[in-house]
């Protein structure tokens, strides 16, 4: 499930996101991930041991402020049953839309980081790797 990595035209918005990334690679992609913020809705697939995939749509309410707390919805498998909910705010939202976009750019998957999948979940874990 191709995503469309077109840039924001939003540039007020883009700054204001900017001071929250350190590194140079996701500064680079603000603008891309705010595009797909804006969207409101994100179409993929969990890959999980053992092959298996399972089709996700994270959906969201999209608001411009990066410290406005939002609620994020992922459906699986267009399952209601294994539906979850996870709030945080918008600015830790955009960066795991970040990731997604540089997984996509190298390995052409659309998935969450398995830290997004650790808050999704409320599993604590030891590091934030990927």
């Amino acid at each position: 499930m191709p995503i469309e990595l077109k840039r924001s035209d939003n540039n007020a918005i883009v700054s204001a996101y900017f001071p929250y990334y350190r590194e140079q690679s996701k500064k680079e992609t603000v603008p891309f991930a705010i595009n797909l913020y804006e969207s409101g809705k994100l179409e993929g697939e969990r890959q999980i041991e053992g092959g298996l995939v399972i089709p996700f749509v994270g959906t969201w309410r999209v608001s411009g402020l990066p410290e406005e707390v939002g609620l994020f919805r992922v459906i699986f498998n267009g399952d209601p049953e294994l539906s979850y909910e996870v709030t945080m705010k918008n600015s830790e939202f955009i960066n795991y839309l970040i990731d997604v976009i540089i997984t996509f750019r190298n390995k052409s998957i659309v998935d969450f980081p398995k830290v997004f999948y650790s808050r999704l979940f409320r599993i604590k874990v030891a590091s934030e790797n990927n």
